[in-house]
């Protein structure tokens, strides 16, 4: 009886199956004839279905959104890309957010890209916005250079291009203004990646001028890139920064070896972006993440004072290492006298240990001299230090639809002020600005200020320097300057020139560079001055601005290309040096430098670039001047003597030439 059930139970199925057989190792499944999509059931929710109306294999995780094979996550799959709940339209307009206009799918087939629909965006005003759910950044992603958003686009709008960018938060991470598409194109957004936790977007955006045709997407993708390649270049690493406040200041009076400030509970809390991170007691400092060999450069902008006579000294020390001391120099009179930025380098043959806190020390010459950070100043941007590695390899990448930024150009712009507060310099203001060195940006001399107006490619971060000379026509009165935007903020933070009260009518150096960030896609980058009396001169010599963000300066390579000396590559050069009229010498360096040779006068000397590094004149010029804690120097480099070949530089002391060591580097276009 048991056997007759098995065998009618049998002829049941196949009766019920139809056309359900297995021959010759293949299982066809549905009825003849019919035309219907083929679904076959893993489970509960999985599924595989051939859709017979677009003849594609298609796949399901929950059994209701499908997936062409090989095009992403098939319903409430994942992977490496955040936007699983709707990359490509399939499941609705959800997880996407319009401020405006009209956002929808599309199903039209000339403008679908896959599947059975598409992204749709028309705006109804300048700059409206269609944004995607946030997303949390992974512990893969934190740490690693080689994250990137990627969509396909379509869109025959040729005037006021949509702009796409990563952004967390309101803080753009890369950028891509979207050119006419009248077929669907990939477009790549490569970004740094984020701590874990922190949550990323990508955001659609109309252009300033109102757009007259709609853009369609699908296939949208966010996190470790599948098509970009990690590659170990020069880049931003981080930066720690206090707000103002006027109790944080910081201290230290060491009349010895340089010694660590102590840590001030009146600092507000410091905030951290980037990899690196926030010590456990408010010093002027940061953390390290463990990294690669090669130079680490940092760059700490705020008030560095000496409130005597004297001279002291400013360096950056790991606890074992420290950087070449930068000086600043007392005046008499025990007038105060600031500087607005120290910088050092920490030139690592291994990779540093974890977590290793880098702190400012100082000393001073004398007993009663002190020297101090001021997180305090009026109208000063509060202390930031940032950190940027230079790989001990030479690697070079590429990304094709975001190739680095830069500009620089000399200056004979003049003007004076007799203001007390800061403002705009433009009395009896004359001279021109002249392009040296352009890599897609184009930048020209302000209008009624001391400054240049640049039109931006693309938003995100930038470096903005200038350099110069300011003096007074009286003696006495001290001077002061700084880097502002087109609406004053500031930039870099101040930097004061006391006139010494018998030298009337005496020049200064002045110089700076700062951090900015970029919301507006045409900038005004200018000087701000005062003086405490009588008529204050400034004569800035040049300016320059470069790309820093992560879809920028800090590209990525596509897999499988190579590369030759074009646009968008980028040389770097860096070394310490004994600077004589008789006994140049190189002490250490990276290789952009092949030798250096004795100057005509003491003090003086020429830095020879390695052969064909550089296509043209370096863009920017770094120089400092080594000392001990008691004496007061300063390298300046001579900018009727610099070439693509070649750098003529000079250590002094209070104007006068003097041999010693100095550190030089430099950037240039490839």
């Amino acid at each position: 009886m048991k056997n007759l059930i098995t065998i009618f139970s049998l002829l049941v199925f196949a009766t019920s199956a139809m056309g359900a057989y297995i021959k010759d190792d293949t299982l066809k499944i549905g009825k003849p004839g019919s035309s219907a999509s083929k679904v076959l059931k893993l489970g509960n929710s999985g599924a595989i279905k051939y859709n017979s109306s677009t003849s594609k294999l298609q796949f399901s995780h929950d059994g209701t959104i499908f997936k062409n094979v090989g095009s992403g996550g098939g319903g409430s799959g994942g992977g490496i890309n955040l936007l699983t709940d709707n990359p490509d339209a399939e499941a609705g307009s959800g997880n996407w957010t319009a401020s405006g206009g009209t956002y929808t799918t599309t199903s039209t087939a000339a403008n679908v890209y896959d599947g059975l629909n598409s992204f749709s965006f028309t705006p109804a005003g300048a700059n409206q916005t269609v944004t995607s759910d946030a997303y949390a950044s992974t512990a893969a992603m934190q740490g690693n250079n080689g994250c990137s958003a990627v969509f396909y686009y379509q869109t025959s709008e040729a005037t006021n291009l949509y702009i796409a960018t990563v952004q967390t938060g309101s803080t753009v991470l890369g950028t891509l203004t979207l050119p006419t598409a009248t077929i669907y194109t990939p477009a790549s957004i490569p970004f740094p990646c984020q701590n874990v936790g922190t949550t990323v977007k990508i955001v659609i955006a109309a252009a300033a001028v109102l757009p007259t045709q709609p853009i369609y997407w699908d296939d949208a993708f966010l996190g470790i890139g599948f098509n970009t390649s990690q590659v170990s270049q020069a880049r931003w690493i981080g930066s720690v920064s206090y707000a103002p406040t006027a109790s944080c200041v910081w201290t230290g009076s060491s009349t010895t070896t340089p010694a660590n400030f102590a840590a001030q509970s009146s600092c507000p809390t410091p905030t951290a972006s980037g990899a690196i991170s926030v010590p456990a007691t408010k010093i002027p400092g940061f953390t390290l993440p463990s990294g690669g060999p090669g130079i680490y450069r940092i760059v700490a902008k705020s008030s560095f004072r000496v409130t005597g006579n004297e001279n002291c000294g400013f360096r950056f020390s790991d606890g074992t290492n420290s950087t070449v001391i930068a000086q600043v120099s007392g005046q008499v009179s025990a007038q105060t006298v600031s500087s607005p930025m120290i910088e050092g380098e920490f030139n690592y043959s291994t990779a540093p240990a974890g977590n290793t806190t880098i702190q400012i020390q100082s000393s001073c010459g004398t007993t009663g001299t002190d020297a101090q950070i001021l997180d305090s100043q009026t109208n000063q941007s509060g202390f930031e230090v940032s950190v940027y590695y230079f790989p001990s390899g030479q690697e070079t990448a590429v990304r094709a639809d975001a190739s680095s930024l830069s500009w620089s150009g000399a200056s004979t712009l003049s003007a004076t002020t007799t203001s007390a507060s800061y403002g705009v310099i433009s009395t009896s203001l004359t001279g021109a600005v002249t392009t040296t060195a352009s890599k897609n940006l184009t930048c020209t001399a302000a209008s009624g200020s001391l400054g240049v107006t640049c039109a931006l490619p693309r938003l995100g971060s930038y470096q903005v320097c200038f350099s110069g000379s300011f003096g007074n026509s009286a003696a006495g009165p001290i001077n002061g300057v700084k880097l502002v935007d087109g609406s004053g903020n500031a930039i870099t933070g101040e930097q004061l020139f006391y006139q010494p009260p018998s030298t009337a009518g005496y020049y200064s150096p002045m110089g700076a560079c700062g951090n900015y960030t970029a919301t507006a896609l045409s900038t005004t980058f200018q000087l701000y001055g005062k003086v405490s009396g009588s008529t204050g001169s400034f004569l800035p010599t040049s300016f320059s601005v470069v790309a820093i963000d992560g879809g920028s300066a800090n590209m990525q390579v596509f897999k499988g290309l190579v590369t030759s000396a074009g646009s968008g590559q980028v040389r770097t050069g860096s070394g310490r040096f004994t600077c004589s009229n008789s006994a140049a010498a190189i002490i250490a360096q990276d290789g952009g430098f092949t030798s250096i040779a004795n100057g005509g006068s003491t003090g003086l000397c020429t830095l020879n670039i390695t052969a064909a590094g550089c296509s043209s004149t370096p863009y920017e010029i770094s120089c400092s001047a080594g000392a001990s804690a008691s004496n007061g120097r300063v390298c300046t480099y001579d900018t009727s003597a610099i070439s693509a070949t070649s750098i003529a530089v000079q250590r002094s002391s209070l104007g006068t030439g003097e041999n010693g060591e100095i550190s030089v580097g430099f950037r240039c276009a490839k």
